[in-house]
């Protein structure tokens, strides 16, 4: 309880000690519940991954209720991103999804900060909103940093950038609306409303 405290008011070692003794056990009980809707297209790994990344975003707000909170709490994290990826394979298969559904309004911005980036603003606010992309898309894990970078900034199809990543195109197009997803969250907790 007490590494909980710790993690909580801040300290990164705590949280990583915390995040790597749950690992395995939590890496099992997505295993166990992921939907075959979306097995063949996202690794139980994948979800852990986004989980791990979202606490690490959100421990400040997490409040412990007792021996095993942590664990519930991470859970509870990996559900709703697995909810989330069913949702969206839903949508896809039925037609009412278009290839950047997750995050049109983050997909102007990527666009925007990939012309920013060949000749930049003079804009003071313009400047510190795609600061606030750059910083999000660098908090992103390594695999959706690529993808994301590949797909949106450098402009690459989702084929193209698939091969690259050496990855099917499905599997790209999960990496990319997670990595959305998460730079939006991550401009939204910055008030920049996107």
């Amino acid at each position: 309880m007490a590494a909980v405290r710790k993690a909580v008011g801040g300290d990164t070692d705590a949280l990583q000690g915390i995040l790597t003794a749950l690992h395995s056990r939590l890496l099992a009980y997505v295993a166990k519940h992921l939907p075959d809707q979306v097995r063949n297209l996202v690794d139980p790994s994948d979800i852990v991954q986004d989980a791990c990344f979202e606490a690490c975003r959100l421990i400040a707000n997490f409040k412990p209720t007792g021996r095993d909170s942590m664990f519930r709490w991470l859970v509870t994290i990996a559900r709703h991103r697995m909810v989330d990826l069913l949702r969206i394979q839903q949508a896809r298969q039925s037609g009412k999804s278009g290839d950047h559904s997750p995050g049109d309004s983050v997909t102007t911005a990527l666009a925007e900060l990939a012309v920013y980036r060949r000749t930049p603003s003079r804009s003071a606010a313009s400047h510190e909103f795609l600061a606030a992309v750059e910083m999000a898309i660098l908090r992103l894990p390594p695999a959706h940093r690529e993808a994301v970078t590949l797909r949106h900034i450098d402009g690459l199809s989702n084929a193209e950038t698939a091969l690259k990543m050496n990855r099917t195109p499905d599997a790209v197009y999960w990496i990319c609306s997670r990595a959305l997803e998460s730079i939006r969250m991550d401009l939204q907790s910055a008030s920049f409303y996107i």
